[in-house]
Order: C-alpha cells, then structure tokens, then sequence
C-alpha cells in the first residue's frame, strides 16, 4: 500500500512537472521567436530610414548637378560677354 502511494505521488509529480516545464519550456521558445521577430522589425526599420536617406541625397545630387549644368552655361556666356567687352575696350583705346 504505501509503495503505490508513493508511486502516485510519483506520478502525480512527474505530470504536473512535466506540464510545468512544457509550459516553461513553450514559453522561453515563444519569448525568443518575439526577440528575433522584433530583431527582425528594427532592422527593417533601419533599412527603410537608411533608403529614404539614400533617395534623398539622390535627389540633392541630381539637383546640384542641375545646377552645375545651368552655372557652366552662364559662366560660358559671361566669359564671352568680357571677351566681347575687352575687345571693345581696346578698339575705343586704339581710337583715341
């Protein structure tokens, strides 16, 4: 008598330890999948500020390249207004 008591005091500690560490066990699992998923998430979010930064200095350059473009047409046209300007200075210093 006293053997199978022990043995369902056994038992009845071996299913309720068992179930304890399934739900420990299924808890720390469940509890690491959420680390990695948010892991995951911020690294995501990272790549995404990093794109947006990325398209950003894009734009900026093709807009200062704009720029480049229309200052090197104007200085074309300046240097050619003084070419003109000095030629017609040293003809009016010529006449008189």
């Amino acid at each position: 008598m006293e053997n199978s008591v022990i043995q369902i005091v056994l038992a009845l500690v071996a299913v309720l330890g068992g179930a304890g560490a399934w739900q420990f066990y299924s808890k720390k699992l469940e509890l690491k999948y959420q680390s990695k998923s948010d892991d995951k998430s911020d690294q995501n979010l990272f790549r995404d500020q990093i794109l947006q930064e990325l398209d950003r200095v894009k734009q900026e350059l093709a807009d200062a390249n704009q720029k480049v473009i229309e200052l090197t047409g104007e200085l074309g046209t300046l240097r050619e207004r003084v070419k003109n300007l000095e030629s017609e200075n040293d003809r009016l210093l010529r006449n008189k």
